[in-house]
């Protein structure tokens, strides 16, 4: 069966009221394809938002040396007997 609806905001309405015999069911969308957005904006979102974070952060942003979870453990330990040492 055909029929048309319109879709709105992740939700497809029917133009005709249809009562359904089962809630979940398979259906084919048949999309314009100027209809479709090709642009990725997560990946713009997802850049823009970590330029915020590393500008909030300023020099703390720069990337730290290679460690292993002993030698950070370790720095750890002694910035925290350095600050309570005091």
């Amino acid at each position: 069966m055909h029929i048309e609806a319109i879709y709105d905001k992740g939700r497809l309405e029917f133009k005709t009221p249809l009562r359904l015999k089962r809630d979940t069911l398979t259906v084919i969308v048949e999309v314009p394809d100027e209809a479709i957005d090709t642009a990725d904006h997560r990946h713009q979102e997802g850049a823009r938002a970590l330029a915020d974070i590393r500008h909030i952060l300023g020099s703390f942003s720069k990337a730290r040396p290679a460690t292993s979870p002993a030698q950070d453990k370790a720095a750890f330990a002694e910035a925290l007997a350095d600050k309570y040492s005091q």
